[in-house]
């Protein structure tokens, strides 16, 4: 009877999860009545022995998708591998309270990544890198996209302010303007400002607050969404700790830069607080014309933790937690790059029009949730979570229409040919001659002030099915989750000229440009079903989303309405066999999805597509090494206008339909930790991502680079060749000293076939980091560090007006305090 009963339970859970509101808001009272039995009979056989499972760890054997350091005392794992209750005589609190933060953050103790040294990731049958904070920290690089690109393969960056403040990530071929199409997640909540309804991530948590990062691509992707053909980045931030636990990081370095980060946290066996915050700035290192010096950013991050929980020791354990945020920025960032003969001669370089261009945000975050295991039989955790976002940029848009509604080019036509009618505009834009003695109309600088709303509840279950005979393991993954995202648009536009080297607000009255609103409600379940047989891991999955999207716009004769409403049944599977110890081959397909934002018209269709992979892992004590190609085969691919691509006002935010497309690639990546006899380690990594991409249809659109595109033409921004690669000395107890490179080919700006013109491409990018610590203190180190040691300069993108720099040399010394029980 209990067999039969645990079996169903995870199907029962699913099928009841119908797409209906009040069903979801009751989602945790409906998983406890679930776990009841579950729970009664986990009590009743804590003692029973355990059934040998074919893909555990083992720390005698290095086979399987796993690492033979996984779950050792030195990674803080349970080094019996086991999750046996333990007698009161053996109870470590701190190892106890891990091993359940671990259940309730989803994580299994099996590695399947190449890179680093043995890390807790999800098991999954497909492509997925995690990364500790010693990963994140090695370099001290506060740009993710840097780190991404170098390290994970698979992954691209297109580079916009030189310090990453709004990474453009694209993954497999996939856009990466504004990070759109990745799914981005923080402690597994989605954190973008309005994933549905706006998706553009104009926020990105500070990387240098994370303890982790987890990269899920391929078949491993359909449990996160709501966009699932590239993949999915999960940020993981710090745990209440047992006992004491405090951290201190100042540093400061060229351009003026500066940084402070510190935490606190203290944990007992019942209940635990943490507070942490950190703050970045710099000047910058553009020079805006004029001598103004204000060409940086200062932004910081709050966040508190608190924490009470049950008996760590029992076979049941629950846990409520708080998580509270605060995020600010301030930059003085632009959307105004230089003509190419300008960035020839000075790439650092800023026109004085751009001196008041200003982005600035604030953002507010309160997630709760609470938190259920039974020992080796339920993982469950319900989080509901709200995030506020506003933020206003202040910056050149453009030189304003005459009065009858004609006159002056865009600007990136006027930057990207300068001569003929177009040298006064440009004459304008440099400061070097006045508005009014040129002749041409003021500069439009506009001020887009949006507020976003996230929430919603979600709920995750893991399940331990009992083993049928010893010869079939099942562990089933069931997510739920209802969620609210709106965007509010208020966009203004004030008349400016240039007079004597400085900006002149002209007279006249300021524009509304639009003042629009799009909301969108959506269910989203997913089932993962995680088998395990002989030498075989099977993961068949499914995805289902049900969207309802309302946009509202007011127009001069009225208020538009338009509403929408999706639903799509998302089907994948991951396959991984072991052909002997520490081999696997692996392979996986899955159908990819992208929603239709707000206020699309009928024919505008979701982005939709085919993508399959497949590879061969080897794990060795020494080596690590990883293969896999993927095809991604679009039944329709999708874009969206925004201002940072230079669509016109009026286009913002119109998406798409570009039909099908074709991209392939193959992503390697090797990592050694090689030992010495005079206990000197090097780590060594390197990662390759080739991708070869094709527009399968013909089609025009009011997005530059793709307004008339043929068949067989590739797509912007997605570079052919990647490589990244370190190599370092590790001393226990003295410190270490790393070197990494990164090479980037160049990229298409436009949609196209053959030559191009270098006009249409970015540089090629080549740069040399590198840091040394070391251990003055078992509490106490100092580290310096060298970002593009050789100072190449390099264009990184022409979007939207000109072209713009990649960050120059940068320098940095440290110190670090790290204090525990």
């Amino acid at each position: 009877m209990n067999l039969r009963l645990h079996h169903l339970a995870p199907m029962l859970s699913f099928l009841l999860a119908v797409p209906t509101t009040s069903l979801v808001l009751a989602l945790p009272a409906l998983s406890l009545v679930l776990a009841v039995p579950a729970t009664c009979w986990a009590q009743t056989t804590t003692d029973a022995p355990a059934e040998p499972d074919p893909w555990a760890d083992d720390d005698d054997d290095d086979g399987g998708i796993i690492d033979v350091e996984v779950g050792s005392e030195e990674e803080g794992g349970d080094p019996e591998g086991s999750k046996q209750a333990r007698d009161e005589s053996d109870f470590d609190p701190d190892d106890v309270l891990d091993e359940w933060e671990e259940e309730l953050a989803e994580q299994d103790p099996v590695d399947v990544s190449v890179l680093g040294k043995a890390l807790r990731v999800p098991r999954v049958a497909g492509s997925a890198h995690t990364y500790d904070e010693e990963d994140l920290a090695r370099f001290e690089d506060d740009d993710v996209q840097r780190f991404l690109s170098r390290e994970t393969p698979g992954v691209y960056a297109r580079g916009e302010d030189g310090y990453g403040l709004r990474p453009n990530i694209g993954m497999r071929g996939g856009t990466s303007d504004r990070s759109r199409k990745v799914a981005l997640l923080e402690d597994g909540i989605l954190f973008g400002p309005a994933p549905y309804s706006a998706p553009a991530a104009y926020f990105f948590p500070l990387t240098t607050r994370m303890v982790g990062l987890e990269v899920f691509k391929g078949a491993s992707a359909i449990r996160h969404g709501p966009n699932t053909i590239g993949g999915a980045i999960n940020f993981l931030t710090r745990r209440i700790p047992y006992g004491h636990e405090a951290g201190i990081d100042l540093a400061a370095g060229t351009e003026s830069y500066g940084k402070g980060h510190a935490y606190y946290g203290y944990g007992t066996t019942h209940w635990g607080v943490l507070v942490e915050g950190v703050r970045l700035r710099s000047n910058g290192f553009k020079q805006i014309d004029g001598g103004n010096p204000k060409a940086g950013f200062d932004k910081m991050e709050f966040m508190a933790k608190a924490r009470v929980n049950s008996d760590p020791n029992a076979p049941v354990y629950h846990e409520g937690q708080i998580k509270l945020g605060y995020s600010r920025e301030r930059s003085n960032e632009t959307y105004l790059g230089l003509s190419d003969e300008d960035f020839a001669a000075t790439p650092n370089r800023r026109y004085l029009t751009t001196a008041l261009d200003n982005m600035a945000f604030d953002r507010m975050q309160v997630e709760a949730s609470y938190g259920l295991v039974v020992r080796d039989l339920l993982t469950m955790k319900t989080t509901v979570y709200r995030h506020d976002f506003v933020r206003e940029w202040f910056k050149v848009n453009r030189f304003q229409p005459d009065a009858l509604g004609g006159g002056a080019p865009a600007i990136k036509e006027i930057l990207g040919d300068p001569s003929g009618s177009r040298a006064v505009f440009y004459d304008v834009l440099r400061g070097a001659a006045d508005s009014t003695d040129a002749g041409v109309p003021p500069l439009g600088i506009g001020e887009n002030d949006r507020r976003y709303v996230s929430q919603g509840v979600q709920n995750r279950q893991r399940w331990t099915l009992p083993t049928l005979g010893g010869l079939v393991e099942q562990n089933v993954q069931i997510g739920m989750r209802y969620h609210y995202d709106r965007v509010a648009r208020y966009h203004t536009e004030d008349p400016y000229l240039v007079v004597g080297g400085r900006l002149v607000r002209a007279p006249g009255d300021q524009l509304l440009l639009r003042r629009d609103q799009g909301q969108a409600n959506a269910l989203a379940l997913s089932a993962i079903d995680e088998i395990s047989i002989w030498r075989f891991l099977i993961s068949p999955g499914l995805r289902f989303e049900y969207i309802r999207t309302h946009y509202e716009r007011d127009e001069v004769d009225g208020l538009t309405v338009v509403k929408g409403e999706q639903k799509v049944l998302l089907p994948g599977v991951g396959v991984v066999f072991q052909i002997f110890d520490g081999f696997n081959a692996l392979a996986g397909v899955h159908q990819g999805f992208s929603p239709v934002a707000p206020g699309q018209t009928a024919d505008v269709k979701p982005e939709t597509s085919t993508n399959l992979e497949a590879g061969a892992r080897l794990s060795t004590e020494l080596l690590r090494v990883e293969a896999i190609g993927f095809l991604s085969l679009y039944d329709n691919l999708t874009g969206e206008c925004t201002f940072s691509a230079a669509c016109a006002e009026q286009d913002l935010n119109r998406q798409f339909n570009a039909g099908e497309a074709r991209i392939a690639g193959l992503e390697a990546a090797i990592g050694a930790d090689v030992p010495t006899p005079i206990e000197l380690v090097f780590p060594v990594a390197a990662t390759y991502t080739f991708t070869h991409t094709e527009l399968l249809s013909d089609f025009s659109s009011a997005i530059p680079g793709f307004d008339e595109v043929q068949a067989g033409d590739r797509i912007p921004y997605v570079p052919e060749h990647q490589v990244g690669g370190r190599v370092g000395v590790m001393a226990d107890g003295w410190g270490s000293f790393n070197v990494a490179m990164s090479y980037v080919s160049r990229m298409r700006e436009t949609a196209g076939r053959g030559e191009a013109d270098p006009a249409d491409l970015t540089d090629a990018q080549f740069t040399i980091d590198l840091l040394a610590e070391a251990t003055i203190l078992p509490e106490l180190s100092v580290y310096g560090s060298v970002l593009n040691l050789f100072n190449n300069s390099y264009i990184v993108s022409r979007r939207p007006f000109g072209a713009r720099p990649g960050r120059p040399r940068f320098g940095q010394i440290g110190v670090k305090v790290l204090l525990d029980d």
